[in-house]
């Protein structure tokens, strides 16, 4: 591996670890954009669901924090605003020193918080010449839209239907005099919808929206805890799939060590000690490790976040790369089986470095994927920063895809040659496990590929998390098949490794007769 490669990942691992927010947003003098015909500033967005017990009528504003909730704190969701500071330049503010601006309203800031499905709602469309507007910035405006001048513009809903009253929520944070800074009293905004919120800080002054900053956070709270409504089934799920490699774990354990026990205990064949763990036992010990080891770190990874607010940064950056390594690791297993490693082959011989070159590349690529995906901020990854990531993964599952199976029809022919029954029987189930694996990843991309492309908004924000579950279910299946066709034990002698043709088989029986026609 050279040194460039390395390089990257750690510059990214430096990067997303200054970027570890969650479900607290933390805004450091962040600038706004021009939009339209107004200066914006994105603020947050979160899948929330209701708050436990709300009659699905009203969203509550509370401004004491400590309101009592009759003990139910814990199923209460809300979006929090804690020392929200917006601070304009000192230039902009000294155009309203003297008499006439004292104690006068001289800029305003709107924080528009709302659900994806009233989206079109904020703003207004000219139907004669087609132009958005966001503000109401004319007269004209004020007669067509029925809006307030100055302000942002909520149109009705298009529907018909009567717009729930206070809803979007809408605070004004006014500038006073001279005043360079102004702070938003504390409030929280009790959910009680479910719905994909948008948090939006709004200016219809231009002049103010250049220099104009935002500083302070705000809380986004589930019912359940802190982790956002995307990632909600993620923390049981990493549990009940470490609960199931650990399981995995504790029987493959078992094998190896009743094998191992009998290979100390008198495992012998006319005077020549029959050794039933071979090195790809070991190798596969080492992926169902890593396996474990990944799903316990993610589950502790989730439940920090879910209890805390903010990722853990150094574990989801360990938990990345050991998933990373789990990755490489069990695609250079499923490799290293095909090839017929340990059963028509005693080494890999000159395919060594080609194999761990690609698994080491793999490693890389997906540990900076990961990384940045999970390390990083709670929303999406820019197109751009995505694709300039995935491709490079995408690539190498190709590649070794291809591989496998190539290796896999010299191995199958190398069989047939030599008449191993025994051995081509057990190497066409695997053919079958994994032409199953590779059918049902086909067929799962491409609904990945349809949801990813009908869910442009988050829209479908409750199900997303199935699908990257999807291959963590499916990796695990594939080792377990694994662990099951290969687990050492008095059988497994007549898949080891036989240079003359057909002795492994003297044993194997009539169950395989005919079955060199295969």
């Amino acid at each position: 591996m050279t040194r460039a490669p390395l390089a990257a990942l750690v510059a990214l691992l430096l990067l997303a670890a200054h970027r570890c927010d969650g479900a607290i947003h933390p805004y450091r003098a962040a600038r706004f954009t021009p939009t339209a015909d107004a200066h914006v500033l994105r603020a947050g967005r979160e899948g929330l669901y209701a708050t436990i017990g709300s009659d699905h009528r009203r969203h509550d504003v509370k401004g004491d924090f400590a309101v009592s909730d009759g003990g139910r704190g814990h199923e209460k969701a809300y979006v929090r605003f804690e020392d929200v500071e917006f601070r304009r330049s000192r230039s902009h503010a000294s155009r309203f020193t003297g008499a006439d601006s004292e104690g006068k309203d001289t800029g305003s800031v709107h924080a528009m918080l709302f659900e994806l499905k009233d989206h079109l709602r904020i703003g207004w469309t000219d139907s004669r010449t087609g132009a958005r507007h966001l503000c109401c910035d004319s007269p004209n405006l004020v007669a067509d839209a029925g809006c307030v001048l100055g302000d942002p513009i909520i149109a009705p809903p298009d529907d018909g239907v009567e717009p729930e009253p206070g809803w979007p929520w809408v605070r004004r944070v006014e500038f006073v005099g001279d005043h360079a800074v102004r702070t938003m009293s504390p409030e929280q905004v009790t959910v009680t919808r479910d719905g994909m919120y948008h948090l939006w800080f709004v200016t219809c002054d231009a002049s103010l929206g250049e220099t104009l900053t935002v500083t302070g956070r705000t809380t986004w709270r589930n019912p359940h805890g802190y982790l956002p409504g995307m990632m909600r089934h993620m923390r049981p799920f990493f549990g009940t799939l470490a609960l199931a490699y650990g399981g995995l774990a504790f029987w493959w354990a078992a094998k190896v060590a009743k094998a191992h026990y009998k290979h100390g205990t008198g495992a012998h064949t006319h005077g020549t000690v029959t050794n039933v763990v071979t090195q790809l036992h070991h190798c596969v010990t080492a992926v169902v490790a890593a396996s474990f080891a990944e799903s316990f770190l993610w589950y502790a990874d989730y439940e920090y976040f879910n209890s805390v607010g903010t990722r853990p940064v150094a574990l989801a950056i360990f938990a990345s790369c050991v998933g990373a390594a789990r990755e490489a690791a069990s695609r250079t297993l499923v490799l290293i089986v095909s090839t017929g490693y340990g059963v028509v082959r005693p080494t890999l011989g000159g395919l060594t470095s080609r194999v761990c070159g690609l698994g080491a590349a793999y490693f890389v690529a997906a540990a900076a994927l990961d990384v940045t995906t999970h390390a990083g901020n709670v929303d999406d990854l820019t197109k751009q920063t995505r694709v300039f990531l995935v491709v490079p993964v995408a690539l190498m599952d190709a590649a070794y895809v291809l591989w496998i199976f190539q290796s896999l029809s010299r191995t199958l022919t190398q069989l047939r040659a030599r008449r191993q029954l025994a051995k081509l029987a057990l190497y066409a189930r695997f053919t079958n496990v994994l032409a199953v694996s590779v059918v049902g990843s086909a067929m799962w991309i491409m609904y990945e590929t349809w949801f990813r492309a009908t869910n442009a908004l988050n829209q479908k924000w409750r199900a997303d998390w199935v699908v990257g579950a999807f291959w963590h279910v499916l990796s695990f299946l594939l080792l377990g098949a694994i662990c099951v066709l290969w687990a050492p034990g008095d059988g497994a002698t007549q898949f080891a490794y036989g240079e003359v043709a057909g002795k492994d088989d003297k044993d194997a029986g009539a169950m395989f007769d005919g079955f060199e026609g295969w």
